[in-house]
């Protein structure tokens, strides 16, 4: 049984992800699933603004893009931070095209907000 892989010639069906995060913690973990498929995982750090001496305020921004498979997929988010005693999941529903960009926001709310996942894709 001859089995020929013609994995060099296959079409390409890539599409864009870029994920960005607004998130307030110091510390925290992102994950991202593409059907329960693990396909992101980055370690937010928020820079530490000092307003006064008496307060301070996190506040961290990530962005980052990576090579999606086209079609219509169900994207998975989790945000953890041991520290902030926060931990949270949720799941959107995506479709990506082919050599175009999507953009998914997750927005850290506190801990009874949850996360808010939107997508914005770039119109021609």
């Amino acid at each position: 049984g001859s089995n020929k892989s013609n994995s060099g010639s296959a079409a390409p069906t890539k599409g864009r992800l870029q994920i960005q995060i607004q998130h307030h913690f110091a510390e925290a973990r992102a994950s991202v699933w593409l059907d329960n498929r693990l396909v992101y995982t980055h370690s937010l750090h928020g820079d530490t603004k000092s307003r006064a001496v008496v307060f301070r305020r996190v506040e961290g921004g990530e962005s980052e893009t990576i090579a999606v498979p086209t079609g219509q997929h169900k994207v998975r988010v989790r945000i953890q931070s041991v520290a902030d005693h926060y931990d949270q999941s949720k799941t959107i529903d995506g479709a990506f095209i082919w050599d175009s960009e999507s953009t998914l926001y997750i927005v850290c709310g506190k801990k009874h907000d949850g996360l808010k996942l939107t997508w914005q894709r770039r119109s021609k």
